[in-house]
């Protein structure tokens, strides 16, 4: 595989923002960038090797199953009566509005000793790996953890194995204009350090 990438970590961690779906170009995404993605996001830590991330990715007209199962979620956990018909139909255009999706869960093998909360937080750590990989190769992305994402209904619907406990949704894509801008404030302000004398 030949690698896209262009910006070394520090800088991609630095600029990495969340883009908002009106900042997308419509451009696809080539499947073996999206395949570099889910490799850096392999790499993330996990305790014991459980490797416990799940991934659907929903491109082209692929989008249409996610877009459907989303609504269909949405009005389950509204309830049929307060789901509006506009919220669902927004909830199934918003699908279409980013090349390419990537639901993911966390699963922890049978017969683990390891609490679930652990294969939770690796799975948090491969979405960050790729989050970053998208960044540094010029996509811009957003991790999403909404009702409709996070409903029972949504892991069962896209095939999940039994027990798969979602973690988000992401939706990556090209930034049509400038990329943009953040900030945070220094680390200094949220660290204690503890020296020897």
């Amino acid at each position: 595989m030949t690698t896209t990438a262009s910006l070394d970590t520090l800088s991609a961690v630095r600029q990495r923002r969340t883009v908002p779906l009106t900042a997308l170009s419509d451009r696809p995404i080539p499947e073996d960038t999206l395949l570099e993605l889910l490799t850096a996001a392999q790499w993330a830590p996990n305790h014991g090797l459980t490797q416990p991330w799940r991934f659907a990715v929903f491109t082209g007209a692929g989008r249409e199953r996610l877009a459907d199962v989303l609504a269909d979620s949405l009005a389950l956990h509204k309830g049929a009566e307060s789901a509006t018909p506009e919220a669902v139909e927004t909830q199934r255009t918003n699908q279409l509005k980013a090349p390419a999706w990537i639901m993911v869960a966390a699963q922890t093998p049978e017969g683990s000793k390891l609490p679930p909360f652990e294969d939770d937080w690796a799975t948090a750590a491969a979405i960050q790996n790729l989050l970053l990989a998208a960044r540094a190769v010029g996509l811009g992305s957003k991790w999403i953890s909404n009702a409709a994402s996070m409903h029972p209904h949504t892991m069962q619907a896209l095939g999940f194995e039994a027990g798969c406990r979602p973690i988000g949704l992401i939706y990556l894509g090209y930034v049509d204009g400038e990329w943009p801008q953040g900030q945070r404030g220094e680390a200094t302000d949220r660290v204690r350090w503890f020296r020897e004398s």
